[in-house]
């Protein structure tokens, strides 16, 4: 196990074994089977919002949330059908206190939040100079309706350019792309609204690497941190999302590099129609001795006591 790797790390420990195929594409492909497996230490992180107002959105690096705390109590987490079955929370109700839950309302928001102002505007701004100049194309509303130009469903916005058209919401964000289809910005990028009187909001941070942006959110309800004992009101556990790599100096997940050996194998027996399940468990076999390695072992139990609480564990009733 390496505490960091690279790209280049990675090509100098394994490269060899892959010359004669696309050992970047071979590695992205293991990368986010291996990824999506959850079978590997550093699967599963931690983000907190000190405040929320209605719904908070995951970074781009967390892909779901698989627990959650309010004001360090465990609440459930939903999804969006439970609204429509019986006993579940049903239709949310707009700048209320949280209901006990957190509830997932899906994947496809291309902002982390909405324009907080009515007709407000969209300004882009690249955090590197050489970035200057290029175009995005932006999907959204303006005043309750689809934006459309002469090119079809969208419009383009050059970056770093005051805009004068309206958005309710921005519903998809596509940044210029090279000849093979990767982003063309070389460093990373904020989205703001622009409220009627000129004051900026940001509304979405974006990675160089993000073709499609596109973001989780969660319904909880309006809740802030009111004190140094609990200084964030939702601390969720999340899993982390697949970024894909494109150049030596990118940072390879998860870092074991003898489960990546073995997934880059399966990918290249695979391209050759050939079974490859042995290969794949031993990926996940080096994996899972990693995570058992590295796990702490401790196992919670429940002690009943009558007329009592439970043990130690403060916030079990």
């Amino acid at each position: 196990m390496n505490s960091s790797l690279t790209v280049a790390q990675v090509r100098m420990q394994i490269g060899s074994l892959f010359t004669g195929s696309d050992f970047l594409g071979d590695l992205n492909q293991a990368l986010e089977r291996m990824t999506n497996s959850g079978l590997w230490k550093g699967s599963i992180g931690y983000t907190a919002f000190p405040s929320v107002n209605n719904y908070f959105t995951l970074p781009y690096e967390f892909m779901a949330v698989v627990g959650a705390q309010w004001f360090r109590c465990p609440v459930p987490v939903f999804g969006q059908m439970h609204d429509f079955i019986p006993g579940g929370p049903g239709q949310p109700i707009l700048n209320m206190p949280p209901e006990g839950i957190v509830e997932d309302l899906g994947d496809n928001y291309a902002t982390s939040i909405d324009p907080p102002t009515p007709y407000s505007t969209i300004y882009i701004q690249t955090d590197l100079s050489i970035d200057n100049g290029k175009v995005f194309r932006l999907e959204g509303i303006s005043n309750g309706k689809q934006i459309f130009d002469v090119f079809g469903q969208g419009m383009y916005l050059p970056v770093n350019t005051s805009e004068t058209t309206v958005f309710d919401f921005v519903t998809a964000v596509l940044p210029p792309l090279n000849a093979d289809g990767t982003n063309a910005m070389v460093g990373g990028y904020t989205i703001y609204s622009v409220a009627p009187d000129s004051t900026r909001t940001a509304i979405g941070y974006y990675y160089p690497n993000q073709v499609s942006p596109s973001f989780r959110r969660y319904r909880i309800g309006v809740t802030s941190a009111s004190n140094t004992q609990v200084p964030n009101a939702v601390t969720v556990l999340v899993r982390r999302r697949y970024i894909p790599v494109f150049k030596d100096t990118d940072v390879v997940s998860p870092t074991n590099i003898g489960a990546i050996k073995f997934a880059m194998q399966a990918i290249d027996t695979e391209a050759s129609r050939n079974p490859a399940q042995a290969l794949w468990d031993q990926c996940y076999a080096a994996l899972n001795q990693e995570l058992h390695a590295t796990r702490g072992s401790v196992r919670p139990e429940m002690n009943y006591e009558v007329l009592g609480g439970y043990a130690s564990f403060l916030n079990v009733w």
